[in-house]
């Protein structure tokens, strides 16, 4: 449209939507609904690394479970160190 009016054309607005052009709008909170009871599940947060060994989590959850835990001088530990402070 913009390259059209640069060239010297005319740009018209388009047609009026009719009620006709109107398509229904879909219960969002019904398909929701259908979706969660077809898989099975129920809604909500995922524990993250709360049952996770620590070898299998990143630094940052590592650092989260070191801070429940209140081990002392987390925030300068290495990935390793607070493993193996968390399994002792």
């Amino acid at each position: 449209m913009i390259d059209k009016k640069r060239a010297g054309g005319t740009v018209r607005p388009p047609d009026p939507v009719t009620e006709d052009d109107l398509k229904p709008v879909p219960d969002l909170m019904a398909a929701l609904k259908e979706t969660l009871k077809q898989s099975g599940k129920r809604g909500g947060r995922k524990r993250q690394g709360r049952d996770r060994p620590p070898k299998a989590m990143n630094r940052e959850q590592l650092y989260e479970r070191a801070k429940r835990s209140k081990v002392k001088r987390r925030s300068s530990m290495s990935k390793r160190e607070p493993i193996e402070a968390l399994e002792e």
